[in-house]
């Protein structure tokens, strides 16, 4: 610990033994002025260092790109949804967060369930259809979970 008290006092940027005390200070909930103590002595990192170093490698992470060279012909779909968490004790509050999640679905995958396949084979149907005429055939029981299907949930 003395170590990395005074590499941390070298650099001016909180190391991993720092970074590590904070996230399980976050996790134990203990409470914000034993954090603050804690910060001051330079043995945990502070909460807000933290997060502005996670939304950084996000954006590097962002910005850089994904690699798509080998993915020719696949489909990608980016799904994100909001996280909340209620924060309890004193300082009682919500903490809300954005999930990205990045799907690739492969050539092989798609093949297989008749996205892409041989010229002459049956194809997906590509003629237009609107809501309504699709509605009508569907019932409510291929759409919702079934009764065992929400007991497995």
């Amino acid at each position: 610990v003395a170590s990395e008290i005074m590499r941390r006092g070298k650099s001016g940027k909180p190391g991993f033994l720092q970074d590590l005390i904070q996230k399980h200070l976050t996790i134990e909930q203990v409470s914000r002025k034993v954090k603050e103590l804690l910060c001051k002595f330079r043995i945990a990192a502070s909460r807000e260092r933290i997060w502005l170093s996670d939304i950084e490698k996000v954006n590097n992470k962002l910005l850089s790109g994904w690699n798509l060279e080998d993915k020719k012909y696949w489909v990608s779909l980016i799904t994100y949804d909001n996280l909340g968490f209620r924060i309890l004790g004193a300082k009682a509050g919500y903490d809300q967060y954005v999930m990205i999640l990045v799907h690739f679905i492969s050539v092989e995958d798609l093949k297989k369930v008749g996205f892409y396949t041989p010229r002459g084979t049956q194809s997906l149907c590509r003629k237009r259809k609107n809501w309504s005429e699709i509605r009508d055939t569907f019932e409510p029981n291929d759409i919702l979970p079934s009764a065992t299907e929400y007991k497995a949930l």
